[in-house]
């Protein structure tokens, strides 16, 4: 084989990944959706997990390294909107879900800050 199609190999075995990734991403989100609106009480437990699992898959489903600031600014929405809908469905937070979410958003937030397209 010769290295065009060697890496052309490479780049479709990258999109396959991703594609999975995406599914996985969609199937994780709909089942803690599931969860949180599903009726009667509902545990804060599942969104320590849910959270962060999310915001990781949203990096690996939908990140681009050449877009750095995309990818950050796509995982801050993601997180925060997951933080306001677990805000509204669960009944007490606690104090862990603050500091989780509060890294996830400092971290992603610091990485926008740093890559942000510059001013012409």
């Amino acid at each position: 084989m010769d290295a065009p199609a060697i890496q052309d190999a490479n780049l479709q075995g990258i999109y396959d990944m991703k594609e999975k990734f995406q599914i996985v991403f969609f199937i994780v989100l709909f089942v803690y959706l599931a969860i949180l609106f599903a009726g009667g009480y509902v545990s804060v437990y599942p969104t320590y997990f849910a959270i962060p699992i999310l915001a990781f898959l949203a990096i690996i489903a939908f990140g681009n390294f050449s877009e750095i600031y995309a990818t950050a600014k796509l995982v801050f929405v993601v997180t925060f909107v997951l933080l306001i809908l677990t805000l509204v469905a669960v009944t007490y937070v606690g104090v862990y879900l603050p500091m989780i979410v509060g890294s996830i958003l400092a971290l992603v937030g610091i990485i926008m800050l740093i890559t942000r397209p510059r001013e012409k």
